[in-house]
Formats: C-alpha cells, sequence, structure tokens
C-alpha cells in the first residue's frame, strides 16, 4: 500500500480507503497558471472557478491491480470513456495502468474546465451554448431558433481538431421554421469550412449563421 501511495501523490491522488476490491482516493484539482497556460498553449480565458477536487471510486483487480470500473465524484466527466480508452491501448500504456488512468482523469479535468470556461465566455454573445461533457457535445441556440449540435474531439481545445456539425434543426414549431433542404446544406457546408474556422466554437457558430442567411437569399 505504501508502494502504491508513493507512485500516486506526485499526480495528486491520495488513498483515502482500500477495502475488499475497492479503492477510494482522493484527487487534487491541478494547479493552473494565472494566464491559462495549458501543456504549452496560452488562452485568454479564467477556468479556476470550473475546476475542483475530485474522489475515485475505483474497483481494482486484485491480481494484476488494474483498474476495473471506476466512479467519479462529482459526477462531472465521462470515465466511462477513459476506461474504454484504457482497454483498446493496454499495448500503448506506457506507464503503470492505474497511473495512467489518474493522469487521465487529471486531463480530463482540465479539458472539462476549459470547456465550460470557454462555453461560458460564448454565452456573452447573442448565441446561447450549453456544454453536454458526457456526449463531449455543445449544443448552440441560434437567436433565429435554430439548435446546432457541435461534436468535439476529445482533446478539444487542446488539439487542432476542429469541431463537427453532427446536427441542425428547427428548434420547436415556429412560423419561421428554415426548410431541412437548407439547414442539411448548411451542415455540409459548415463541416468543409477551414479547420481554423472549426477550431474555434464562436468563429464556427457565426459562420453557420452566415452560411444559413446566404443560403435564403440564394433560393
Amino acid at each position: 500500500m505504501f508502494q502504491l501511495e508513493s507512485k500516486l501523490l506526485p499526480f495528486g491522488a491520495k488513498i483515502l480507503d482500500f477495502k475488499d476490491d475497492c479503492l477510494r482516493m482522493f484527487l487534487k484539482a491541478p494547479i493552473l497558471t494565472s494566464d491559462c497556460e495549458i501543456y504549452g498553449q496560452k488562452f485568454n480565458c479564467s477556468i479556476d472557478s470550473f475546476i475542483s477536487d475530485h474522489e475515485l471510486l475505483i474497483e481494482i483487480d486484485k491480481i494484476n491491480m488494474e483498474p476495473k470500473k471506476v466512479q467519479i465524484i462529482p459526477d462531472d466527466m465521462s470515465v466511462d470513456i477513459l476506461i474504454e480508452r484504457m482497454e483498446s491501448s493496454r499495448d500503448t500504456v506506457c506507464s503503470p495502468t492505474l497511473i495512467w488512468l489518474i493522469q487521465q482523469c487529471q486531463h480530463q479535468s482540465i479539458i472539462n474546465a476549459l470547456r465550460r470556461s470557454l462555453v461560458n465566455d460564448a454565452n456573452s454573445s447573442r448565441h446561447c451554448f450549453e456544454y453536454l461533457n458526457k456526449k463531449e457535445m455543445i449544443v448552440a441556440h441560434l437567436d433565429r431558433g435554430i439548435d446546432v449540435s457541435i461534436k468535439m474531439s476529445s482533446d478539444w481545445p487542446l488539439c487542432s481538431y476542429g469541431l463537427k456539425l453532427i446536427s441542425i434543426r428547427n428548434a420547436g414549431d415556429r412560423p419561421t421554421n428554415i426548410a431541412s433542404t437548407i439547414l442539411c446544406k448548411t451542415k455540409e457546408l459548415a463541416n468543409e469550412l477551414e479547420p481554423q474556422i472549426r477550431q474555434h466554437l464562436l468563429t464556427l457558430v457565426d459562420a453557420v449563421e452566415d452560411i444559413i442567411i446566404r443560403e435564403l437569399r440564394s433560393r
């Protein structure tokens, strides 16, 4: 047990209890720099209020000491995705699996906090946004009564992969509903935009609105 604790301590993890095959751990929130520099990238935002400590309940295989099932409190990230990644990449996980899982939880905590901060900042614009963290998706409610569902890559915004529109639809029954053909065309054109545009939430949503206006005028 002491050997395990000493290995986990540098990652901000502390064992609270280990009974039967259940390991209960405290996971300290990562410390972030004041200018929001994360993994070499700088972001003009404040995310301290969106990041918190966690408690992990990990079901352990006592034979090989590898995690089988994980529960996190507060339940603000999808640990099932982390377990799936672990299962699918066992051959490429260099560090012990438990330490790898702790590192991934810390990484995901930063990702979630940064996404929440970006969505919070975006909500000060004329659009309204919802972050669905477990689905890794953002829903943008445009002022034209259009809902746009946007899928993120697992590491966005700390990666170069652009956001992707997975659906665009009229929100409810309105007399100004836009034809489905225009919405389908908008989705197609939006996903063909330059990666630099699709990398930023507000830039992408503004571009989507411009496409809708252009398509409406061309009919």
